[in-house]
């Protein structure tokens, strides 16, 4: 079993199908959620990896830091009513640093139940809450 980790970011119906209805999801990563808020704030005498924990902690999504480097401190660092990914990818920047995500860090999330997965010739077997297809798009 491979799990996906993310938050549901768009829903849609699709139409009926067999006894059931097709829906479509989008899964985007928690980083996600950087791009929709942005605020003024200047932070004064930090390294970069504590203006992106000091920024991105706000969301309650761990950061486990693997930097090899040392960094330059003494930053002065402005947001200016700009996304906090629009800040916290361009002091990376400076640094040299990226954003990777392990997936196999999977954490519980509420509602997760597991459904069953029936394939079109067993359809309408079992539970009639079950998944009969899946498409992964880029």
């Amino acid at each position: 079993m491979r799990y996906i980790d993310g938050i549901v970011t768009r829903l849609g119906m699709q139409g009926q199908v067999h006894r059931g209805h097709a829906c479509k999801a989008r899964l985007s990563p928690w980083l996600w959620l950087v791009v929709r808020r942005s605020d003024f704030c200047i932070l004064q005498n930090q390294t970069v990896p504590d203006i992106i924990e000091q920024v991105l902690g706000v969301y309650g999504h761990p950061l486990r830091k693997k930097l090899t480097r040392g960094n330059r401190s003494g930053y002065r660092c402005v947001q200016y009513n700009e996304s906090d990914f629009d800040l916290v990818p361009r002091w990376m920047q400076h640094e040299g640093i990226y954003f990777f995500f392990e997936h196999a860090s999977h954490g519980a999330l509420p509602g997760d139940e597991s459904i069953p997965f029936y394939p079109p010739e067993k359809a309408g077997a079992g539970d009639p809450q079950n998944i009969h297809a899946r498409q992964l798009e880029q």
